[in-house]
């Protein structure tokens, strides 16, 4: 047997063991047009993300910092538009913490355990963050008809984790590039998040600006990330509960 095809047949039945036949037939496509070498999204532990959010009107509304590490951790740091407040979201890939802060006069509120839900839907984010469409232990995943998403022709796959996550992303048929993602929200229904421009760090397809549009179709912001980073050094305490 080829040497080269041990590997794609491995990775196929890692797929279907957790996705269904035509769900991994497409997920295996994608992975290819994200980076052309698979072993860039093997060796990809972590990432680090910083970025600004702006409203439909291009006014800025906040900038964030976003860590991703193995295991279903996230620390994410979220600030208003003048950089007075800070709101961290932390989990250690078990449990979740969070807290404010007011960076003007330095006063940070006691870290609170978030509820389990919150917590779960974190470690969900990180893990399929770092799947690169994989499907992360524990997760199922189900292609959908065949439609059209921003004029293109697209293949769909829906990814669930429990009751409370899930993921619908959207690749060009032909191309199998990430067209976009749509994300549940607690009431129900999906916000989708566009791919507009895209940027290419350490051999891997990231995005550089989306478009977010809310449940009925409709601009409400954009989202541009200004810095990717792949294996950055950051320590497993960076996720720990704060000591105070």
């Amino acid at each position: 047997m080829n040497r080269l095809l041990l590997p794609l047949l491995a990775l196929a039945a890692s797929l279907q063991a957790q996705a269904t036949p035509e769900a991994a037939a497409i997920i295996a496509k994608a992975r290819t047009a994200v980076a052309k070498d698979a072993s860039y999204l093997e060796r990809a532990r972590a990432l680090h993300f910083d970025g600004k959010v702006a409203d439909k009107d291009g006014a800025p509304l906040q900038s964030f910092v976003l860590d991703v590490a193995a295991g279903g951790k996230r620390r994410e740091f979220r600030y208003d538009k003048d950089f007075t407040a800070e709101l961290s979201l932390v989990t250690d890939g078990r449990e979740a913490w969070g807290r404010q802060a007011n960076l003007v006069s330095g006063e940070r509120a006691a870290a609170r355990v978030l509820p389990f839900e919150i917590a779960a839907n974190l470690r969900d984010m990180a893990l399929t963050d770092l799947a690169f469409y994989g499907v992360p232990a524990g997760f199922k995943a189900t292609a959908k008809p065949a439609s059209k998403v921003e004029g293109k022709d697209v293949v769909t796959v829906a990814y669930t984790s429990g009751p409370n996550y899930s993921i619908v992303r959207h690749f060009d048929a032909k191309t199998h590039e990430l067209v976009a993602t749509d994300y549940l929200r607690p009431d129900g229904s999906y916000e989708r998040q566009v791919e507009a421009e895209v940027q290419v760090v350490e051999g891997i397809r990231f995005p550089k600006k989306v478009k977010v549009l809310d449940p009925k179709g409709e601009l409400q912001g954009t989202i541009v990330f200004e810095k990717i980073v792949v294996n950055g050094e950051l320590p497993d305490s960076a996720f720990d509960f704060p000591v105070r």
